[in-house]
Order: structure tokens, then C-alpha cells, then sequence
């Protein structure tokens, strides 16, 4: 049995994120966070039965995503240990939370910023094909790179989560003002709607009579339709960010892209 800190790694006193399954601290290395996973059933202290599917679950997700040469949009389980129910995660450097990146843009991202994300947030649960919390303390970003990470991959699976709709939120809390916003958060709004009507047990719905089903793959697609109609043919946006507001690094631009499969 070891602690993070004994173990090396020097968590701060206050958690950045929780939630009803896990408690996430920063640590003195930029690229390395710790979770400590812990549901309600369980109590401190005790191991989980459900703490190694929660560490397999990220190594699943991270293998699919590596068979579509997307290497940097899950993060890699670096250490762990069963008994205190802790995992250290490594994430590349110079990425940040939703809520950092948002700083430099006081008036709203350009959709044409938020459309790469989104593009990319899409893709991973696509891969993915399970349901992420979106909180924006989950969806951290990579401006150099134009990278997205998820976090918030919980082995017991929320059924009252709704990506789409999380997704939603966050557009028009961060989104500048724009009829090209206000399109594209009615599209995703749109397709929330849809893929939790008639469920059938998934999310997702029957869009036509053969009884084919609407899943993030074809939400990627008419997304992708929806940004060409606003902006044509797909131009690369360098996203500058204030480097006082985040201390922001600079990273090794082909590194980066590699990681992220850019």
C-alpha cells in the first residue's frame, strides 16, 4: 500500500474535480494528474472491486483510439495502486482545462476555434462509444496543437448523462455571440433530441425505415456539413492564448501534432 506522495507524486491540498465516483488533484508536474476513485458504496480506505475495471476501462479506450491513430485524446494510466483506490494519469504538456483556455477569449470563442473542438470531442466518443461527463473541468484542450483530451470516463456508467447535451451547455456558455453560434448550438441541440428519443436502450434513434441508427459517427457528420455551410472548406486556425492567463508552455509543434494525430 502507497500514497501518491510516497510514491512520488506531490498532490495539491484541494481537488479540481469530483464528482459522485472520482477525485481528481493536480500535481507539481503539469503532466501528471491523480484520481482517487471512490463511489459512494465504497468506503474510504477499502479497495474497490470496481477499481481495476476503472483502470482497464481507460486502457480500452486509449487502444481504440490508438487503432485510429488518435494516440493523445485519452489519457495514459502511469501508476496506480489497488489498495488506496488511486491512479496517476500523464496527459502531453501544454494542455488545459476548458475553463483556463476560456480566459483569453472574454467575449466568446470564434466558432471557427470551438468547431475543431467540438470536430474533435466527436470523434473520441465516437471511438469511444461510451458516455463521458463533458464538464469543462473535463475537456481539456491543447492550443498549440489543436488537441482535445476527455477526461471524466467513469466504469459505472451514468445513464442520466447526455454527452450531446453537455456539449450544448458548454457552447452557449463559451460560444461568441453569432448567427454561425447560434446554428451550430441548434444543431447539437437538435441531435441531442434525437439520439435520446426512442432510445431503445441506447443512445441513440431510429432516423429512417430501414432502422438504421443515429450514433456520434453521423452527428460527426452533420456537424462536419453544418461547418462547411458557415465557413467552407476546412482552413487550420492557430488559437492564440494569453500565455498571463494559464502560464502557458511552448510545446514542440510536430510533437504535439503527432500526439494528436494532426
Amino acid at each position: 500500500m502507497a500514497t501518491p506522495e510516497a510514491a512520488g507524486y506531490m498532490i495539491g491540498q484541494d481537488p479540481v474535480y469530483t464528482d459522485d465516483q472520482i477525485t481528481r488533484y493536480a500535481t507539481e508536474d503539469p503532466t501528471i494528474f491523480v484520481e482517487f476513485f471512490a463511489p459512494p458504496q465504497v468506503n474510504p480506505g477499502d479497495p474497490d472491486p470496481d477499481f481495476q475495471r476503472y483502470l482497464d476501462l481507460y486502457d480500452e479506450l486509449r487502444g481504440r483510439l490508438l487503432e485510429q491513430g488518435l494516440q493523445g485524446y485519452i489519457p495514459e494510466v502511469v501508476d496506480s495502486d489497488a489498495d488506496d483506490n488511486w491512479v496517476a494519469f500523464g496527459v502531453p504538456e501544454g494542455l488545459y482545462a476548458l475553463t483556463e483556455v476560456a480566459k483569453s477569449f472574454p467575449a466568446g470563442f470564434d466558432g471557427r476555434d470551438w468547431a475543431w473542438m467540438l470536430s474533435r470531442v466527436l470523434m473520441v466518443l465516437d471511438v469511444g462509444n461510451r458516455r463521458p461527463k463533458l464538464d469543462e473541468r473535463n475537456f481539456l484542450v491543447h492550443p498549440k496543437g489543436h488537441g482535445v483530451v476527455l477526461l471524466g470516463w467513469q466504469p459505472i456508467e451514468d445513464p442520466t448523462v447526455y454527452p450531446l447535451e453537455e456539449l450544448r451547455i458548454l457552447m452557449e456558455k463559451y460560444l461568441a455571440t453569432g448567427k454561425d453560434a447560434d446554428q451550430q448550438i441548434k444543431l447539437i441541440g437538435g441531435l441531442d433530441k434525437a439520439f435520446r428519443k426512442n432510445r431503445q436502450g441506447q443512445y441513440a434513434v431510429k432516423i429512417d425505415p430501414d432502422g438504421d441508427l443515429l450514433g456520434y459517427a453521423e452527428a460527426f457528420a452533420e456537424y462536419k456539413a453544418k461547418l462547411v455551410q458557415l465557413y467552407g472548406p476546412p482552413q487550420f486556425r492557430g488559437l492564440e492564448i494569453d500565455p498571463n492567463s494559464v502560464g502557458y508552455l511552448e510545446v514542440e509543434s510536430q510533437k504535439v501534432r503527432e500526439l494528436f494525430g494532426d
